[in-house]
């Protein structure tokens, strides 16, 4: 009910602003209404996504809107349990999730399709490791077989924007200093924000692993 009801205020408005035009109603005809519902219908989707993409990973205090105070910077109890202040940043990890697996797919199709490359052509698909439930769900989706998806987050967890270079030395460092590889590299985390690359190593020097 209440979609509907966006989505008919989304229309009123958009009606409003261009019903009035001359020029509108000579080009769009009389085909102008369902024109209409379908910019509000597309309208209501764009906000709904930013809303989302917004409550996925957000800091509430501390910036422009909410400027630092003593208020910002009191921790206080949330519904989830957590104890933080409002300059804490937050992420909700069911809509990371959803991010990760839509995304990134769809960033790998295009990078391979630019590319002119086949999948089958990658000796190894390094995903930042972030989740290993969320790299699966990747590579099931793109039909990435598990003997090309390295993972090192069962030894040292989520390490932020070196876990790709540290899965090359602690997994795959023989392979890659012996013999070329061709990899697909993919970053993706905080912010929303992801990127990739396919390139190609040819015997790297790679020291040993130093663990302090």
């Amino acid at each position: 009910m209440i979609s509907i009801f966006l989505i008919l205020f989304s229309y009123g408005q958009i009606y409003s602003l261009t019903e009035g035009s001359r020029i509108f109603r000579i080009l769009i005809g009389r085909h102008r209404y369902p024109i209409l519902l379908w910019l509000g219908i597309l309208g209501l989707g764009m906000n709904i996504s930013q809303k989302y993409l917004y409550w996925a990973t957000s800091i509430k205090g501390g910036g422009y809107r909410h400027p630092s105070s003593a208020e910002t910077l009191r921790e206080k109890e949330h519904e989830d349990g957590s104890i933080r202040c409002d300059e804490q940043g937050m992420i909700d990890v069911a809509g990371f999730f959803e991010f990760a697996i839509r995304e990134i797919p769809a960033n790998m199709a295009s990078i391979f399709e630019y590319a002119g490359e086949s999948y089958e052509a990658i000796d190894f698909f390094l995903l930042h490791q972030a989740s290993k439930f969320i790299n699966d769900q990747i590579a099931k989706k793109m039909k990435v077989s598990q003997d090309k998806l390295p993972y090192s987050i069962h030894k040292f967890g989520n390490t932020s924007s070196v876990s790709i270079p540290l899965t090359m030395v602690s997994e795959i460092r023989d392979q890659l200093r012996q013999d070329k590889n061709r990899l697909f590299m993919s970053g993706f985390g905080a912010g929303l924000s992801w990127a990739s690359a396919i390139t190609s190593i040819d015997r790297c020097v790679i020291p040993k692993l130093v663990e302090i």
